[in-house]
């Protein structure tokens, strides 16, 4: 088989696995607190297949989507990329933080002015979070990723325009549906015959729950449980945690156990986290940064963003050379290049995922936060 169909394969299984989820999700009572947490993942392998085929000037005839979202794509795709985003790193994950959480208080209190207004801006709450169990997994604010609007769209929004943004998040994700069957149709022309996609089935024990808060009470809950003085970095440490328990919770229930976009995913999740996290350890818990500075991934693992280019890209560039038939392609290319395993480094990536998520468990679990939510909210 040729290099390129063996990068298209490893595409179109990401991309059946994520298909085979999606089937699951539409007579599922959690489908939308599970569509919420799957989108950067999603948007990640849509985007880097995207980029494969214009790399490769593979034209993919069939779909419209990068026709109208573009950049909505690459901005949800560049949540995974934290601090290491190209797009203002550490500060600019922090404006778009700041925007989602004004624009969700003006979406709460659309249409309510006057006394009213006034009123409802002290009791209504205007931020959610997802638990998986006692784990947080989503915050609600950035949702905003999913409407396939860009920041500035999103910057220019009034109370009246919120009454369209689901039919907007609708067509977006639709787009996404028809891009991934479309690229299907593609490898049929080049001899790659695509599977029967069946929906997977979900956990029945799968308990996502939810609860309200004030932001404001909020922020300052989780400021004082990581010790963290400088409360403007507080949306997005909350967001790193609720990657991580994304990535070490609840994909693993979700995929395969020895699935690649999971192994990508948890990777990269691990990657950028501690990236960040080792970006502000001066301003947050001085035993959780202690406990990072000592052991983590960006020092366990030799020749680490090397490893990273090769896991956030479906280009197997110089590794090509020690693919064979008939075999993992991305375990061989991985031993190849850096003498580790799929599965070694799949373990110390697990570990790592575990660390953050174990200390923000003793720190932020739904129990931890249970006395400052909402009293008028929605809590399940």
């Amino acid at each position: 088989m040729s290099t390129q169909n063996i990068e298209l394969l490893l595409i179109q299984r990401d991309i059946d696995e994520l298909c085979s989820v999606m089937l699951a999700l539409p007579n599922h009572k959690l489908s939308g607190y599970l569509a919420l947490a799957l989108f950067p993942a999603i948007c990640f392998v849509t985007e880097e297949s995207h980029n494969y085929l214009v790399s490769r000037n593979i034209k993919n005839v069939s779909s419209t989507l990068f026709d109208s979202y573009t950049i909505a794509i690459k901005k949800s795709r560049a949540l995974l990329k934290l601090f290491d985003s190209t797009d203002g790193g550490k500060n600019g994950l922090i404006q778009s933080f700041n925007l989602f959480q004004v624009e969700s208080s003006l979406w709460m209190n659309a249409g309510k002015s006057g006394f009213k207004g006034f009123i409802s801006k002290l009791l209504q709450p205007d931020i959610g979070i997802y638990f998986l169990g006692e784990d947080p997994i989503y915050m609600t604010i950035v949702g905003f990723s999913v409407t396939g609007r860009v920041k500035n769209e999103i910057k220019s929004l009034d109370e009246y325009d919120f009454k369209n943004i689901s039919q907007q998040t609708n067509s977006f994700g639709i787009g996404i549906g028809e891009y991934f069957s479309a690229f299907g149709d593609l490898l049929n022309l080049y001899g790659i015959s695509s599977n029967h996609i069946s929906p997977i089935l979900l956990p029945s024990d799968l308990n996502i729950t939810h609860n309200d808060f004030h932001s404001e009470k909020l922020y300052k809950r989780i400021a004082s449980q990581a010790n963290v003085e400088e409360t403007n970095i507080i949306p997005v440490l909350f967001f790193i945690i609720t990657q991580v328990n994304i990535a070490y919770s609840l994909l693993p229930r979700l995929l395969m156990p020895n699935s690649n976009l999971l192994f990508r995913i948890q990777f990269l999740t691990a990657y950028h986290a501690m990236s960040s996290l080792l970006e502000i350890q001066n301003k947050i818990d001085h035993e959780f940064a202690n406990l990072l500075s000592c052991e983590n991934i960006l020092t366990t693992i030799p020749n680490i963003k090397k490893v990273r280019n090769v896991l956030a890209h479906y280009g197997l560039g110089e590794g090509k050379k020690y693919t064979t038939e008939n075999s993992d392609p991305l375990d061989e290319v991985i031993k190849g290049l850096f003498g580790i395993s799929k599965n070694d480094l799949a373990q110390v990536t697990n570990n790592h995922l575990c660390k953050i998520s174990t200390w923000s468990n003793n720190k932020f679990s739904k129990a931890h936060l249970k006395n400052v939510r909402a009293l008028l909210g929605d809590h399940t």
